[in-house]
Parts: C-alpha cells; structure tokens; sequence
C-alpha cells in the first residue's frame, strides 16, 4: 500500500507517527510498534536568498531586475520561481509579478515588466517550486 494513500487527509510534506499493532494466530500475542518521524510525500524545496536589489535601497531603473540566490531542492527537482512586486510593506497592493522563471545558473533573474514610478517605495518578495511544491520566500 502507497503510505501517502493511507494516511487521509495527511498533508504531503509533513511528518507523523505510526502505531502498528500486529498479531499472531499461532503464539496468541500482539505486539504493539511505534514508528516515529514517518515523511509523508515530498519535502518542500528550501527558501531562495534574495540578492538585489537590497532592503531599502535604490535602483535607477523604471522596470529594475530582481535577482536571487537560488533555493536548494532536497530531491534535485528542477525549480522554477514566482517574483511578486508589491506597493506596500504588508504586501496586499500587488503591482507585478511573474508565476513561473526557469532556474538560472546560481542565481535567477526576472526584469519588472512594468513601469514603476519614480520616488517611490516597493518591495518584492520570490519562492521557488517543482512541479509539486512550492515555498514562499522572503521579501525586500
């Protein structure tokens, strides 16, 4: 049996703790078993490091690149990132983003596609993902 199958509502990526009980008809006993730590499904690939531009400084550009570090991916999966750019520090005024930029070399990039005013504040944020997971990153 597929132990991701038999666990329902499990979610993937996450730990739990099996008790096994077993029985024997010939010498009449039980044997009570726990496994602890038992992974369920893939684990989520780690947070990328973002590069630039840095917390509080300044670009010069209208439509600045962002550039991060790459995450690690405990499975070697290809990883693909989400860039968001936002127009406020709690991170609700959505002004551009990308869902999906194929790993780069060490690091990846994406270009804002959009203008961005002069003068004015943002910040951005990236997670990366495999087909299956993903994993919010952090933010500038």
């Amino acid at each position: 049996m597929d132990a991701a199958a038999g666990v329902a509502g499990q979610p993937r990526g996450q730990t739990i703790r099996l008790r096994l009980l077993t029985a024997s008809d010939r010498y009449g006993r039980i044997e009570d078993i726990w496994v602890d730590a038992v992974g369920i499904g893939e684990q989520p690939p780690l947070s990328p490091t973002l590069l630039s531009p840095i917390a509080g400084g300044w670009v010069s550009e209208v439509r600045p690149t962002l550039r991060l570090q790459n995450a690690i991916d405990l499975q070697s999966d290809p990883l693909t990132y989400r860039f968001e750019v936002y127009g406020d520090a709690a991170l609700t005024n959505l002004v551009a983003q990308v869902p999906a930029v194929a790993s780069g070399a060490g690091t990846t990039s994406w270009q804002v596609d959009v203008n961005l005013p002069n003068n004015t504040q943002y910040w951005w944020r990236a997670c990366a993902a495999t087909a299956r997971t993903s994993v919010p990153g952090r933010r500038r």
